[in-house]
C-alpha cells in the first residue's frame, strides 16, 4: 500500500510517524501544495490537520479516491479522524464546514502527542492490514483540561452538490 504522510514535520509528527509508517513518502505541506503530483498513486495520505485547513490537498486526494486519515495537533488537544473516502463518506467541503478544529498545527503535549500516534498507527494497522477503520464518520478527540474521550460524527451538508459526497457508510 503506497502512503503519503504530509504535514507531520510541521506537528512535529513527523519522527514517529516514521516509526509507525517507515515506508511512507513524506512531504511539507507547502511542497505538497507545489508538487500537484504528490498524492499520485497512494492509497492512503495521512493528513497531520483538522478537516478543511489545507482544501486544496484535501480536494486533490478526494477526487484521485484516495483514502484520507487526519490527526490534528493543537495546544491542549489531540483529534485523530475522520478517515474520508470517496462515495464512502462526506466531501472534505461537508467536513470543513463542521471541523471547528484549530486549523493551524502546532506541537504537541508530549502524552497527547503519544495518544494521538498509538491510536495513529492502529488505525493505518487496520487499514492497510484488513481494509478497515473506526474512524469513518467520527474522529476522537481528547483535550488536557477536560480529560476523557469525546466523539464528533461527520455528515454531509443538506445543500452539497459533490458527486462523491454521501451522507452514510
Amino acid at each position: 500500500m503506497h502512503i503519503v504522510v504530509i504535514g507531520a514535520d510541521e506537528t512535529g509528527l513527523g519522527p514517529s510517524l516514521r516509526g509507525v509508517v517507515p515506508r511512507a513518502q513524506h512531504s511539507a505541506i507547502r511542497e505538497a501544495l507545489r508538487h500537484p503530483g504528490t498524492l499520485a498513486g497512494a492509497d492512503l495520505a495521512l493528513f497531520a490537520w483538522a478537516p478543511g485547513a489545507n482544501p486544496t490537498l484535501e480536494e486533490q486526494a478526494f477526487a484521485a479516491g484516495t483514502g484520507m486519515l487526519h490527526v490534528a495537533i493543537q495546544p491542549g488537544s489531540a483529534t485523530i479522524g475522520p478517515y474520508v473516502a470517496w462515495a464512502l463518506t462526506p466531501c472534505p467541503r461537508c467536513h470543513a464546514r463542521l471541523s471547528g478544529i484549530q486549523a493551524k498545527p502546532s506541537p504537541a503535549d508530549p502524552l497527547l502527542h503519544r495518544w494521538a500516534v498509538s491510536w495513529l498507527a492502529l488505525e493505518v494497522d487496520a487499514l492497510t492490514h484488513h481494509g478497515v477503520t473506526d474512524l469513518v464518520l467520527r474522529s476522537y478527540r481528547w483535550e488536557a483540561e477536560r480529560p476523557g474521550l469525546q466523539e464528533m460524527s461527520w455528515s454531509r451538508h443538506d445543500d452539497c452538490q459533490h458527486p462523491g459526497c454521501v451522507s452514510a457508510a
